[in-house]
């Protein structure tokens, strides 16, 4: 899978590993992965904790065990650049990780708003690029206006060109019914702004999720849109079905999701609590895509 193929790509490439932290570095899952990070050089991982692991590197304090002063402690380790990057999520709820990180380390230049993203790994080698996807927004935005969705595409959009960089982005708004839906609803205008506002990428919307991903459906339901069925960015109308959508390809169609936010200033990401160990390994995987790409337009 992409996913695994990522791993080994970024495995041994940094002459000076990048250092991520990890608040929660009591969690097993959190431990198991950093073990993973560390023998497979891909970066060099910190772990506040009072417990001895092994080849990483431990950080404790008394009076770090109450409320989220570790994930405080993180973020200002972060912004004072201590560390290049800072994954938690796994205990915390998501947003507390986002309020944290925007009190202490806030948004990045021509950003208005955070978003939430799972790059859903399928194994199906038909759909997205090499079977990705990325799903949107499923974290932070929970009704999306015409405005959110400019910052939605935008921070889908990066971190598309981040991963695959020799492949277009095709986005589709996805909806209940093709061409006439939520997005219609928010705003009659929002694609025709849309379009407007980023000129250089191919969307389209509103379009079910068939037409957006099967080409064969997609010449029965949208058979003027170029890019219905090869969307490889699918943004859903609201929190509710982007969360729960990812949640059922991952559980029940065998697909992986790592989740990851963009719009703060450093590299800042966010993990589910229902996470695997692996999904760690992989979301560390994406932040040094991130903190990589922040060194080298320096």
């Amino acid at each position: 899978m992409w996913s695994e193929t990522l791993i080994e790509q970024l495995s041994n490439r940094n002459k000076k590993p990048v250092r991520i932290l990890f608040p929660e570095g009591d969690d097993i899952r959190v431990q198991k992965a950093c073990q993973v990070i560390l023998n497979k050089k891909l970066a060099q991982p910190i772990l506040f904790t009072n417990s001895n692991i092994q080849g990483i590197e431990t950080v404790w304090e008394t009076g770090w065990e109450t409320g989220n002063k570790k994930l405080e402690i993180a973020a200002e380790w972060l912004k004072e650049g201590r560390v290049d990057g800072v994954i938690s999520g796994a205990c915390y709820e998501s947003g507390e990780v986002i309020r944290v990180g925007l009190k202490k380390i806030g948004l990045k230049n021509g950003r208005k708003r955070i978003t939430g993203i799972f790059v859903v790994d399928t194994g199906l080698r038909t759909v997205g690029n090499d079977g990705v996807l990325l799903f949107t927004d499923p974290i932070v935005i929970p009704q999306p206006t015409t405005e959110d969705l400019m910052e939605i595409i935008k921070g889908a959009t990066e971190l598309w060109e981040l991963i695959f960089s020799d492949v277009d982005p095709k986005v589709a708004l996805l909806d209940f019914m093709t061409c006439n839906g939520h997005f219609e609803k928010v705003n009659k205008q929002s694609v025709m702004d849309l379009k407007k506002t980023f000129p250089g990428i191919h969307f389209d919307g509103p379009l079910q999720v068939d037409a957006a991903i099967v080409p064969e459906v997609a010449l029965t339901k949208a058979p003027k849109s170029d890019i219905a069925g090869r969307a490889n960015i699918l943004i859903f109308p609201d929190l509710k079905s982007g969360n729960i959508g990812y949640k059922l390809v991952e559980r029940l169609g065998g697909a992986k999701a790592f989740s990851y936010l963009t719009g703060f200033e450093k590299s800042w990401n966010d993990l589910s609590r229902g996470c695997r160990w692996e999904d760690v390994v992989v979301s560390s995987c994406l932040s040094i895509l991130e903190i990589n790409s922040k060194k080298t337009s320096l």
